[in-house]
C-alpha cells in the first residue's frame, strides 16, 4: 500500500490563462480544499501565503484533512492549538515552484537522495527518494508521497494531497 496518493482532482483553473491566481483564489475556486481554505482562514495565514513570491503547496483535499486521527482532529478545532495548526497549515507551502519531476531530479543529485526544502513555517521539509517516489515527511510524523500529478500556474505549482498516512504505517 502506498502511503500517499496524488490523483487528478477536478481542481478548476479557470482564468488562469488571463488572470492569475493567487493561492486564496485557487482554494476558494475548487470545492475540494473548502476545508483547507477554512483552516487557513482560522489560522490567519491568508496574508502571509498571498503575499508570497512563487510558491509550491501540498493541497490537502477535505477528505484527507477528515482522515487524519484525532489529535489533528482536536488541533484543528480547538482555538487553543492555534500553534499547532498554523505550523501544520505552513509546512504546507515552500518557497519556489517545484514540480514532482524538479523535485525528483533534485534529489538524485545528492549522495542520499534526500532534500531539504524551507517551507512558510521555517522548519525545514525533508523529501526522500524511495526508488522512483518522492515521500515527504510533515509535522506529527505524517507522510505524503508525491506522484507525477500538479498543477503548474503562473505563481505556484499545487500537489493535491489525497491521504497522509502516519509514519509507522507508511514505513512498513
Amino acid at each position: 500500500m502506498k502511503p500517499f496518493i496524488i490523483s487528478n482532482v477536478n481542481a478548476r483553473l479557470d482564468g488562469a490563462a488571463t488572470t492569475p491566481l493567487n493561492c486564496q483564489q485557487y482554494l476558494d475556486q475548487n470545492d475540494c480544499f473548502a476545508y483547507f481554505a477554512t483552516l487557513l482562514k482560522q489560522a490567519k495565514l491568508w496574508d502571509s501565503i498571498n503575499s508570497l513570491g512563487p510558491i509550491t503547496l501540498f493541497a490537502p483535499t477535505n477528505t484527507a484533512l477528515r482522515l487524519l486521527d484525532d489529535h489533528w482532529q482536536d488541533v484543528f478545532t480547538h482555538q487553543a492549538h492555534v500553534l499547532d495548526l498554523r505550523a501544520f497549515l505552513s509546512a504546507q507551502f515552500i518557497f519556489g515552484q517545484h514540480s514532482t519531476q524538479t523535485l525528483v531530479e533534485r534529489a538524485e543529485l545528492t549522495q542520499d537522495r534526500k532534500l531539504l526544502l524551507d517551507t512558510l513555517c521555517g522548519r525545514p521539509l525533508q523529501l526522500d527518494l524511495i526508488d522512483q517516489y518522492l515521500r515527504i515527511q510533515t509535522p506529527g510524523n505524517m507522510t505524503i508521497e508525491l506522484g507525477a500529478s500538479n498543477h503548474s500556474l503562473s505563481a505556484m505549482t499545487v500537489h493535491v494531497v489525497d491521504r497522509f498516512t502516519p509514519l509507522s504505517k507508511a514505513a512498513a
